[in-house]
C-alpha cells in the first residue's frame, strides 16, 4: 500500500489531501476534495421500505425490481409526518441492521441534482440526506469533494476511464465490504450514480428509547405497524419487526 500526500492552493488556502490507494487489498481507498459532477447515463434509486409500493411523487421510469444487493436494515428511526401520524421507519443501521435486499428504480431524471432533489421530495428530508455513489472522469479529480472508491475487484466503468465516489457522509454510514458490493454492482449493471436516503436514528432514543416509544404511543405502534405491512418483502421483516407486528414488546 502506497501513501501519499498532496497539496493543493486553493483559495488562498492550502488543503491537504490523502490517499491510500490499496489496489491489492479489499480495503477502499479515501481521495477528499470538493465538486460534483452533473449529468449522468443511468441514475439507479435504491429502496427497502415503503418507497417501493408508495413511490408517490417520485420520478422515475418501469417498476422497482429486486436487486441481489443488501444493506444493514433496522427500524430505527422515528418518522414525524404531522400529527397523530408518528411511526417508526427502516434506515441504514450498522449496528443493529440485518442484511435487507435492496430495490431499484430507473430515475426518469438524469441530472443528478434534480434526482436528489426529487427523492428528497417523496421523502420529506434535505437534500443531505439522501446519499449517493458516481462515476467522475480522471480529469474531474482536481474537482472532487467525495471519497474516491478504488479496489481490486472494481473495474474502470466501462473500461471508459471512469472512477467512482461516494458522498463522505454515506461512505460513514456504510460498512467498507458494502461500499464495494453496491460499487461493482452499479457498474456491473450500468449505472453512472445511485441514490437511497440516508436519514438517521433519532437522537436521544436508542433501542431501549424506540420500544418505550412503541409501548406508550399505540397510535404510533399501530403506524410502525402498518408501515411494516407495506413492506416489499414481508419474507425479509427483521426480529424487531416481527415482534412489533405481533405486539411482542
Amino acid at each position: 500500500m502506497a501513501l501519499f500526500l498532496m497539496e493543493k492552493l486553493f483559495s488562498r488556502k492550502i488543503w491537504m489531501f490523502l490517499v491510500v490507494f490499496s489496489y491489492y487489498t479489499n480495503t477502499s481507498s479515501a481521495f477528499n476534495c470538493f465538486y460534483h459532477s452533473e449529468r449522468y447515463g443511468g441514475i439507479a434509486i435504491l429502496a427497502w421500505g415503503s418507497l417501493v409500493k408508495s413511490p408517490r411523487n417520485l420520478e422515475f421510469e418501469g417498476k422497482f425490481k429486486q436487486t441481489n444487493i443488501t444493506f444493514p436494515i433496522e427500524l430505527s428511526c422515528v418518522s414525524f409526518e404531522g400529527t397523530g401520524r408518528q411511526k417508526l421507519t427502516r434506515i441504514v443501521d450498522k449496528h443493529w441492521g440485518r442484511p435487507m435486499t435492496l430495490w431499484c428504480a430507473n430515475a426518469k431524471n438524469h441530472f443528478l441534482p434534480k434526482a436528489i432533489d426529487n427523492l428528497a421530495q417523496r421523502e420529506t428530508t434535505s437534500i443531505d440526506k439522501i446519499f449517493y455513489i458516481r462515476t467522475l472522469q480522471f480529469h474531474e479529480l482536481h474537482q472532487l469533494s467525495e471519497v474516491l472508491v478504488l479496489d481490486k475487484d472494481i473495474p474502470l466503468k466501462n473500461n471508459d476511464g471512469k472512477l467512482w465516489c461516494i458522498g463522505l457522509t454515506a461512505f460513514q454510514q456504510l460498512p467498507r465490504s458494502k461500499v464495494i458490493e453496491l460499487t461493482k454492482w452499479a457498474t456491473i449493471e450500468n449505472y453512472d450514480a445511485a441514490l437511497w436516503t440516508g436519514l438517521e436514528m433519532t437522537p436521544g432514543y436508542g433501542r431501549s428509547g424506540l420500544l418505550k416509544l412503541l409501548q406508550r404511543d399505540p397510535r404510533t405502534l399501530e403506524n410502525t405497524q402498518k408501515y411494516i405491512l407495506n413492506s416489499p418483502d414481508m419474507d425479509e421483516l427483521t426480529q424487531f419487526e416481527q415482534n412489533i407486528l405481533n405486539g411482542d414488546i
